[in-house]
């Protein structure tokens, strides 16, 4: 069944070479991605006015979209004992959980 399109679209795209038929294939990997993001991009856009290019995380693209939806207005720090409670709260950069397996060390969580 594969080899039947693949066939298909040697035929069409009038491949001669492997190299051919991996360059048609790459083109369109890539149109139909930039189709995908850009039609997810114009779905931010209407619904929220946010451009999720601007945005480095998909959880800072959800925060401001439901700071968008709420109409919620968040108050400038003018505490500076709050500004410095935050500010020695940060404690580095983003992580991730490489591993495929991880086990709790809670002693409140079974297993």
């Amino acid at each position: 069944m594969k080899n039947a399109f693949a066939k298909i679209v040697w035929g069409e795209f009038k491949c001669k070479t492997v190299g051919d038929y991996h360059d048609v294939y790459l083109t369109l990997d890539v149109l139909l991605t930039a189709d995908a993001v850009q039609n997810f991009r114009n779905i931010c856009l209407d619904g929220y006015s946010l451009d999720f290019t601007q945005m480095y995380t998909t959880p800072q693209l959800a925060w401001n979209a439901k700071l968008y939806e709420t109409k919620q207005e968040l108050q400038l720090l003018s505490d500076v004992n709050m500004h410095l409670f935050i500010e020695q709260s940060v404690k580095g950069d983003i992580t991730e959980c490489t591993l495929r397996h991880v086990k709790a060390n809670n002693p409140n969580v079974n297993d």
